[in-house]
Order: C-alpha cells, then sequence, then structure tokens
C-alpha cells in the first residue's frame, strides 16, 4: 500500500485491482472511509509532477530520456524542462522538435531520465551511471535520475 501526502488530516493510499486503481481516502470526521476511483493515468500525471518539482527544485530544466518520458514531462512542465530523446541504445532518439534537441545537447547541466517500467528502463545504462561518481542518483515516484555533479 502506498500511502499518499495530502492536506493535514486527510490519509490515502492506492489500491489496486486487476482493472483498476483507487485512492482511497480516509478522515477521522468528514469523509470515513470515501473511495474515489481514479485512472491510472492520473496516478501517472502525480508522478511526472513530483519527477518535475523535485526537478525544478534541485535547478534541473534539461533532461534526456525516452520518447513517451519527455513529450509528457515537456507538456506537463509548461517547457519548464527541456527533454531531448534518447533511443535503447543511449543515441539521439526521435525529439519531435528538433530546438528541443538541440536546447539539450548545448546545455551542461543535464540530468537522464529512467522509468522503473518499460517506458524507459534500460538496466545496463542505470548500472552504468550508479557506477559512475559523476552523477547522484536520485528516485522520485516511478523515476530513476541521475543528475551531474
Amino acid at each position: 500500500m502506498q500511502v499518499l501526502p495530502l492536506i493535514i488530516g486527510k490519509v490515502a493510499w492506492i489500491e489496486s485491482t486487476h482493472t483498476s486503481q483507487y485512492i482511497k481516502f480516509w478522515h477521522p470526521v468528514q469523509f470515513p472511509n470515501r473511495l474515489l476511483a481514479i485512472s491510472s493515468g492520473s496516478v501517472r500525471m502525480q508522478q511526472q509532477d513530483e519527477l518535475i518539482n523535485a526537478l525544478l527544485k534541485r535547478g534541473v530544466t534539461r533532461i534526456y530520456s525516452g520518447y513517451w518520458v519527455c513529450d509528457a514531462i515537456i507538456f506537463q512542465s509548461r517547457e519548464k524542462i527541456i527533454c531531448a530523446v534518447l533511443n535503447e541504445n543511449m543515441q539521439p532518439g526521435l525529439t519531435r522538435y528538433l530546438p528541443y534537441k538541440n536546447t539539450v545537447d548545448r546545455s551542461k547541466n543535464v540530468a537522464y531520465v529512467f522509468t522503473k517500467n518499460s517506458d524507459f528502463y534500460l538496466q545496463n545504462a542505470i548500472q552504468n551511471f550508479a557506477a559512475n561518481d559523476r552523477y547522484e542518483q536520485l528516485r522520485f515516484a516511478n523515476y530513476i535520475v541521475f543528475v551531474p555533479l
């Protein structure tokens, strides 16, 4: 069970069935055992928000990641974070808007963002970054991030 931080006095957790996910809220007075169904897309957006906020708090606005991760992060951050796509061989991939790629390629403080699932989970690359003492490894929600020191 994953407990989510919410407004003081409320507690929430995610429960999953084979077809859907729920966030369950509990408040001792106003909302006893209220159940609210949310889509897995909403959970993903919450995870992306956590990543975006953590990156911005650290001053990281340029990242490399996979195709699906890049587009979502650029859109959800309202272009506060710019991403260039890498393929499964850690080579330049299809970045849909070339100025994004150029911006990231010219940047000096670029983080690498991987996921804990199949969206952009490159085990060998993650192990190589983890062994490199020039990068700090951070974990946010469903993401593994390597930030240059």
